[in-house]
């Protein structure tokens, strides 16, 4: 009898102060658990800068590499569609009297670009046919570029990536082989220079009104 509660009472003074017995995971997981010290938050904050300086950049540097990409296919694309053009009527479109830059943000080279190449005139969201004196920029009405939505900002004309409607197209418009670039002491690669193209076409970042655009141009600059 006695050792009976000699062990009933050793077994009752074995439970701790919470009423858990030795071994109880839950409760030891309880009395272990604590928070983070300011030193080990400090390193973690520590790491994250780190990764996020090294992150940002080269995140940074994917998107604007995309969005040349991007613009650079647009060109090529309507430097095809011009191609075509002269091809089919053996001149260039109307709108190209010189071997000057034509800026498509001036809204009559704008409109008059597009019914070259589309044959047809957007009005009010909507492609017309070329009518009147309209019909000279494409007599035949053929199609030699789609222009898709994503083509165009808010306001219509046409932009490049970044959203800058300031593209400017140049011809060979004698027809010998080479252009003549414009000299524009602000950019490199405008050093007036002969290149040997039929036709470019670039957009400078310093003329984009949002300040986030860069030079692109069709042609090599390496």
């Amino acid at each position: 009898m006695m050792q009976t509660t000699y062990q009933a009472i050793t077994r009752v003074g074995n439970f701790n102060e919470k009423g858990s017995a030795p071994g109880d995971s839950s409760a030891a997981k309880r009395r272990t658990r604590r928070g983070f010290t300011l030193l080990e938050l400090l390193i973690v904050i520590t790491i994250i800068g780190i990764l996020a300086g090294i992150l940002i950049p080269n995140l940074t540097d994917l998107v604007s590499s995309a969005e040349r990409t991007k613009t650079q296919a647009a060109f090529k694309a309507y430097i095809t569609a011009i191609t075509q053009y002269k091809s089919t009527y053996v001149y260039y479109p109307p709108l190209f009297e010189d071997d000057e830059p034509v800026d498509l943000s001036v809204e009559e080279n704008r409109d008059e670009f597009i019914m070259a190449l589309k044959g047809r005139k957007l009005v009010d969201e909507k492609w017309e046919k070329l009518v009147d004196a309209d019909a000279k920029h494409n007599k035949k009405g053929r199609q030699f570029h789609p222009f898709s939505e994503e083509e165009f900002g808010d306001d219509d004309y046409l932009i490049d990536a970044w959203g800058n409607s300031h593209i400017k197209v140049i011809v060979d418009y004698d027809r010998d082989g080479f252009i003549q670039l414009p000299d524009d002491p602000d950019v490199e690669e405008l050093d007036g220079a002969k290149i040997k193209e039929n036709i470019v076409i670039y957009v400078l970042g310093k003329d984009d009104p949002n300040g986030e655009g860069e030079d692109v141009f069709s042609w090599s600059t390496d």
